[in-house]
């Protein structure tokens, strides 16, 4: 899988997108790219892996962030955490997010 990281994009990462910092868009998906800040080493595999059903995925629940570098993915909610009661549907979506990413 492709190196990288796709958070909510925020005030200082706009800031540093119009400084430089690497910020995949999608001219087909202006929602996606104005939601999300898409970063990776391999373009290309990067803008491959983020079909239109991942996009579509992160915006019908836009809260959250994946990194993946080699072997591992990594999965969370920028500063939110789990409640042990919601901990079960936050595994699950989590799971499916996983499965759409890692489907290609």
């Amino acid at each position: 899988m492709a190196t990288f990281r796709v958070t909510p994009e925020g005030l200082f990462d706009k800031i540093g997108a119009a400084f430089g910092g690497q910020d995949i868009d999608f001219e087909e998906d202006l929602e996606f790219s104005k939601r999300y800040r898409l970063r990776g080493g391999d373009e290309p595999a990067v803008r491959q892996l983020f079909h239109v059903g991942v996009r579509q995925q992160l915006l019908s629940d836009s809260a959250w962030c994946i990194e993946c570098a080699a072997d591992s993915v990594v999965l969370y909610r920028r500063s939110k955490r789990v409640s042990p009661d919601d901990l079960t549907s936050f595994i699950e979506k989590a799971r499916r997010l996983f499965e759409i990413v890692s489907a290609r």
